[in-house]
């Protein structure tokens, strides 16, 4: 297992190649392997869940549901909300706290408080709701639920050259735009005989850009 620090800056598409190769240095086969990147914001890491709408408009009987670390909270009226700070404060002033914030790309961020194994968030509709309004907060159903902090799951079967050992793995401008901060990250894989192993890990460091410009 490698231990390796990356680096990329906040908002930039990032690639790297990944060869695997055996004890003799000869490309492995990796046809029908499944790669996995998680990345976390610790070890012992709290869980964190971001959307990806950068505005809202509540309508008449829009209500939504949080649950943190087990603790749910219902039916929070975002009917008059017309932005993202307006939400985030409707939550917070459903649970006492201080778990919902807006993110530097203007979504809307819960994060637990406690952090280890009993750190876990999630958003859905409110079980009042007149009509569903989480798709205009959370449009990506796999980012509605965060547990032990994990920032971003992915997985993939198509490799660059499985033959010749080659995979890429890659983030998208949009995956990367709201992360500023350094984070622990690990890849594994399955291989055809379902076996799966750590090969890569350490620290993912997003510095924070000055110029934002795509043309």
């Amino acid at each position: 297992m490698e231990n390796t620090n990356l680096q990329s800056f906040r908002g930039d598409n990032y690639s790297r190649v990944i060869v695997f190769t055996d004890a003799d240095g000869n490309a492995k086969d990796i046809t029908g392997w499944t790669l996995f990147f998680t990345l976390k914001i610790g070890k012992e890491a709290t869980a964190v869940i971001t959307g990806n709408q950068a505005t809202f408009t509540g309508q008449a009987d829009d209500k939504i549901k949080v649950i943190i670390d087990s603790v749910t909270y219902d039916d929070i009226d975002v009917s008059v909300c017309t932005t993202i700070d307006a939400v985030a404060a409707a939550i917070n002033l459903a649970t006492g706290g201080t778990q919902a914030t807006k993110s530097p790309g203007g979504n809307l961020v819960i994060t637990s408080p406690t952090a280890g194994a009993a750190s876990t968030c999630t958003i859905a509709d409110g079980s009042g709701t007149g009509q569903t309004v989480i798709a205009e907060l959370f449009s990506v159903t796999a980012d509605r639920t965060n547990s032990e902090g994990s920032v971003m799951e992915k997985d993939w079967t198509d490799h660059s050259a499985p033959t010749e050992g080659k995979t890429t793995f890659e983030l998208s401008a949009e995956e990367t735009k709201d992360l500023v901060d350094s984070y622990w990250y690990d890849f594994q894989y399955k291989d055809r005989d379902g076996n799966v192993k750590t090969f890569l890990l350490g620290n993912f460091d997003f510095a924070e850009d000055i110029t934002r410009r795509t043309s």
